[in-house]
């Protein structure tokens, strides 16, 4: 090699074998490369260098721009031992401790660290060099430095009403989130489904992967609202085709509060009879008149489309409004009869027949 002094470098053969099968096949004459001296020449002893060290010397010289740059890095796992994973940085290996590793929350047990860390083999991660020391032969680097640029990046590239696919990774009582790759977003208990969820559980579960509508994002606070209904048929559609105002409809109570009780019908959607429409006279509270399970005819009232809300009376559905419903119900029915009406109550009648008792509670 032409070093630019009077001899010229001579790279041993054991020097040689030290690159791999591609850096030897891109040799060409004329190609100019770092080198190491490994010798410095006395009298008329050749000038013996290293193009495998040069490049190494070059790599840790990158290594120390980096740590100044504190740019981000997508290195290959080339390996993994108790204390966390290795890395391939040219011809130098780094090293990722298992504080730095991103998806080894705090709490997991060891076991779960080396399963992790297995998986991650073959793999490229996102890093950033937080030491480059050459004469300590010591490159360190961390992925959890990068993980707020790169929720960042993923933020901005995130926009309302985009699709993405996701996976479940945490249920709580208000909801589910999901990791949409290097950032999670929440879907609101009441963007889960159409109809009423008392758990998201009722819907998803922790690992399922699923698509998901992109509703807000909030790069500053770093949170992302995402809906599930958004992409499922909304039965609302049907509720504009089948019902109207003053309709006697059967539906079950899901749900009873201070100021009422939802009441669902058969296409999911719920409606909400106000306490004022329950027909409670004196102290009284919608307990007192429903229970979550109760199968309840009412009356709509309201039907608001644009935000989707169905409002229902139960007072005054009275009992020769229920048994046009009941007998329509029963017409192809043989084993129910015709009778006459025994009793009255709040929520309905009792109907008193020969072969059975029909009960509305």
């Amino acid at each position: 090699m032409d070093v630019g002094s009077k001899r010229d470098a001579v790279v041993p053969r054991r020097e040689v074998d030290k690159l791999n099968d591609e850096q030897l096949d891109n040799l060409r004459v004329g190609d100019q490369l770092p080198i190491y001296v490994l010798r410095t020449p006395v009298g008329d002893e050749q000038l013996l260098v290293s193009i495998d060290r040069g490049l190494e010397l070059e790599d840790w010289q990158r290594a120390k721009s980096y740590l100044s740059s504190e740019e981000l890095l997508e290195l290959k796992v080339t390996g993994q031992n108790r204390g966390g994973l290795t890395v391939k940085f040219g011809k130098i290996r780094g090293f990722v401790p298992n504080t730095h590793i991103p998806d080894l929350g705090q709490g997991a047990k060891p076991r779960d660290f080396e399963s992790v860390k297995r998986e991650k083999i073959g793999t490229k991660i996102y890093l950033k060099v937080i030491e480059a020391d050459r004469k300590r032969r010591r490159l360190v680097l961390s992925g959890r430095a990068v993980e707020k640029e790169i929720r960042q990046q993923r933020l901005q590239a995130l926009k309302p009403g985009q699709v993405v696919q996701g996976r479940v990774v945490h249920l709580v009582e208000f909801g589910a989130f999901v990791d949409l790759g290097g950032v999670d977003g929440l879907i609101h208990i009441s963007e889960l489904e159409w109809h009423h969820v008392n758990h998201p559980s009722e819907v998803v579960d922790k690992g399922d992967e699923i698509e998901v509508m992109v509703k807000e994002v909030d790069v500053d606070r770093e949170r992302i609202s995402l809906s599930r209904k958004a992409l499922l048929p909304s039965p609302w559609d049907i509720v504009k085709r089948k019902y109207q105002v003053g309709d006697l409809v059967e539906g079950k109570v899901t749900n009873v509060r201070q100021f009422g009780a939802f009441v669902m019908f058969p296409e999911g959607i719920e409606g909400l009879i106000h306490e004022s429409e329950m027909g409670i006279i004196g102290p009284g509270y919608p307990q007192d008149v429903v229970a979550s399970g109760d199968h309840v005819q009412v009356q709509v009232v309201d039907i608001d489309l644009y935000r989707k809300r169905m409002s229902l009376r139960l007072k005054k559905v009275m009992h020769d409004e229920q048994v046009a419903p009941i007998q329509e119900n029963h017409d192809n029915d043989e084993d129910v009869e015709t009778g006459a009406i025994k009793e009255l109550s709040l929520l309905g009648s009792v109907y008193e027949t020969h072969s059975q008792d029909l009960t509305k509670k």
